[in-house]
């Protein structure tokens, strides 16, 4: 009897370490969820915004050729200058692309991946 008791609580126990696996594996799987649907938001918005923020550049930059042409007299220097202006913000984005971008896609990536964690 006693050896079909200690095989009942071995069976119980097996069954428990494999239930325990499998909410283990769940909640791994819900926190992948969780993590995936807010990056996708940030990464939706930010494609969004980026879209807007161009546009809004074009604008922007479109306007400021029309007053440098009534300044200069010239739409041809307007929009000369106005295209070394943009190539000139072009190379010091490029080059504090690092700074600007990859560290705070870093931040943000590590952020929404190991915050949850700490709590």
């Amino acid at each position: 009897m006693e050896k079909e008791e200690i095989k009942n609580r071995f069976e119980e126990t097996a069954q428990d370490l494999f239930e325990y696996g499998k909410l283990q594996v769940d909640g791994l799987k819900l926190r992948l969820l969780e993590s995936l649907s807010t990056l996708f938001d940030s990464v939706f918005t930010a494609f969004v915004l980026l879209f807007l923020g161009t546009i809004a550049l074009l604008f922007l930059a479109v306007t400021l050729m029309l007053v440098l042409a009534e300044l200069t007299g010239s739409l041809l220097l307007s929009a000369a200058i106005m295209t070394g202006v943009l190539i000139l913000l072009i190379v010091i984005i490029y080059v504090r692309r690092k700074k600007l971008f990859i560290d705070m896609i870093v931040r943000m990536l590590s952020k929404l991946l190991f915050e949850k964690e700490k709590e």
